[in-house]
């Protein structure tokens, strides 16, 4: 077999998602050939903020060319997010928003939390309804698209995500009533003791267990 290693440690890791971040014209980097998404990006983000906060390094100058690129060249006149953008053209094309909006808000609250907030303030104005009949009404098709297994049907995944949103930004109303309505919506099952989702995927499994388990700040305070 191949002797040839690759040898990468926390620091190395971390170097690269540095260099991989501030040498992109977007301060964010294609996790896909060409196709930028802010959520892959944000994990880079939270892995410089660690290690410098574990080991007394200055991650102002990525937090800063994030959050810049953020506001300039992912975020709509209205507001709203573009999930997705080309890293050559830099054009973008129509993605689910609810997803990846809500996906966002605990993934950047440890770096910029301003950030969050207002992508979390913005779902519950125009995205969140506490008193119709049905809590996420604008939901849209590609909203029905579970990213873990990339099958189109149920907005099941998309409302796991908001429910995490909801636990990290504090907001227990709404984490309860999309709750509701997922357990409503959606066949569960219990098997040695572990209840999942049917027709969910394991990532979107995972996302709700963890957004289960996640309180205000959850994010913010672990990174």
């Amino acid at each position: 077999g191949s002797r040839e290693a690759y040898p990468y440690d926390f620091g190395r890791v971390s170097q690269l998602m540095r260099g991989n971040l501030l040498g992109s014209p977007f301060c964010m980097f294609p996790c896909e050939p060409s196709w930028i998404y802010p959520f892959c990006s944000s994990y880079a983000l939270n892995t410089v903020i660690l290690h410098d906060r574990l080991n007394g390094g200055d991650p102002d100058d990525v937090i800063s060319g994030f959050r810049d690129s953020f506001d300039r060249d992912f975020m709509r006149p209205d507001g709203r997010l573009v999930a997705i953008r080309n890293g050559r053209l830099g054009f973008s094309v129509a993605a689910a928003p609810t997803i990846n909006e809500a996906v966002l808000v605990p993934w950047l609250n440890p770096g910029v939390p301003e950030l969050a907030q207002r992508l979390w303030w913005l779902m519950r104005e125009q995205v969140i309804d506490l008193d119709g009949d049905e809590v996420l009404p604008t939901i849209r098709n590609l909203d029905r698209v579970d990213v873990g297994n990339y099958r189109y049907g149920k907005d099941t995944f998309a409302r796991t995500m908001v429910v995490a949103a909801a636990k990290e930004m504090g907001d227990g109303e709404v984490a309860t009533a999309v709750q509701r309505s997922i357990d409503s919506g959606t066949k569960s099952e219990t098997k040695n003791g572990v209840r999942r989702y049917q027709r969910l995927s394991v990532y979107g499994n995972l996302a709700h267990t963890l957004g289960r388990f996640m309180r205000q700040d959850s994010m913010r305070e672990v990174i």
